[in-house]
């Protein structure tokens, strides 16, 4: 192995244009070893095994400090953010393994619904006024519209070894599927219909006249009341002057108040039939899959249906108890 300064002289005749047969003469090595020393030139400042950086308690306690301010800021903290707002001259790996050691992992945020205080107020009120008037829930139509994606939805699961990797197809550009209208009765019964996506006030009356309204009025009678949520086309002045015409009782609904809605249990009931068979390839094999799972809750599953019905009062009761916070049905 030639010395630091055999190799610098080899280099130094090099630069001064020196061939290899010159080279060998002045320092005796033989022209593959002046090759060798040529090709595999040392670096200048020769680089280190192992971190170049390592973060002090001082760093650590900004990083942590950090996370809390934007925690509480509601924006995103990552890796890359945290080096920014931190001035950290490390990679992100440096900074994932610290976060790893200390605990913290990078989790997926939980979509729910903020209630402000005014919103709270609302629901304790409209609850303690349907109780005082002790209204009919037995006669009493829940609706509620929802989006059936091709994709189908955010987080499917199943069990499989640890081995296998399960995969579902997703399209490249979102937004194939159908939005579904459905309108569940007390004895257990539901009704729907295939919305457009362009979908206003003067198509909601029309489904409204042609569909809600006589198949509660056949079942329920003259005598039911009707539950729709806030949405624009809801509250329209057409819907309105609708209702009015046709001496229907609607129900004073409070606003951001899913967790009050039958429908929404019915639609968890209708989305594990749609989604827990093979996916979708296509709109109409999704219609298909729609309408079975319509099909199978009216056959066979209407007792569970007339069931969240009887236990509504448990849940309105529960929404007092907790000062009109949202409840866990």
């Amino acid at each position: 192995m030639k010395t630091y300064i055999e190799k610098a002289a080899v280099l130094e005749l090099r630069a001064k244009g020196y061939g290899y047969k010159k080279i060998s003469k002045q320092t005796g090595f033989s022209r593959d070893a002046i090759r060798g020393i040529l090709v595999n030139k040392p670096r200048q400042n020769p680089l280190k095994r192992g971190p170049k950086f390592l973060l002090g308690k001082s760093h650590k306690l900004k990083i942590k400090r950090c996370i809390a301010r934007l925690n509480g800021l509601k924006e995103k903290a990552n890796c890359t953010k945290i080096i920014s707002e931190c001035e950290l001259q490390v990679s992100p790996s440096t900074v994932q393994r610290h976060l790893h050691a200390i605990g913290m992992k990078y989790k997926r945020a939980k979509n729910v619904i903020h209630l402000s205080a005014k919103d709270m107020k609302c629901r304790v009120d409209n609850i303690s006024q349907w109780f005082a008037s002790n209204h009919s829930w037995e006669s009493t139509v829940f609706t509620d519209e929802k989006w059936f994606s091709l994709d189908g939805p955010n987080d499917w699961r199943s069990y499989a070894p640890k081995s296998t990797t399960l995969f579902r197809a997703r399209r490249q550009a979102r937004g194939g599927g159908i939005m579904v209208w459905m309108s569940v009765l007390p004895n257990g019964l539901l009704s729907y219909r295939l919305l457009h996506k362009t979908y206003k006030a003067h198509d909601y009356i029309d489904l409204l006249s042609k569909s809600a309204v006589p198949i509660a009025a056949l079942n329920l009678g003259t005598s039911f009341c009707f539950q729709q949520d806030n949405a624009p086309i809801h509250r329209s002045k057409l819907t309105k002057e609708f209702f009015n015409r046709s001496s229907i009782r609607t129900l004073n609904w409070p606003p951001r108040s899913p967790d009050l809605n039958i429908a929404e249990n019915v639609w968890k009931m209708l989305s594990d039939i749609v989604y827990n068979r093979r996916q979708s390839t296509n709109k109409q094999n999704l219609v298909d899959a729609i309408n079975g799972a319509f099909m199978e809750i009216n056959m066979n599953r209407r007792d569970d249906v007339i069931h969240l019905y009887g236990s509504f009062r448990r849940r309105l009761c529960e929404v007092l108890r907790n000062k009109g916070k949202l409840c866990n049905y």
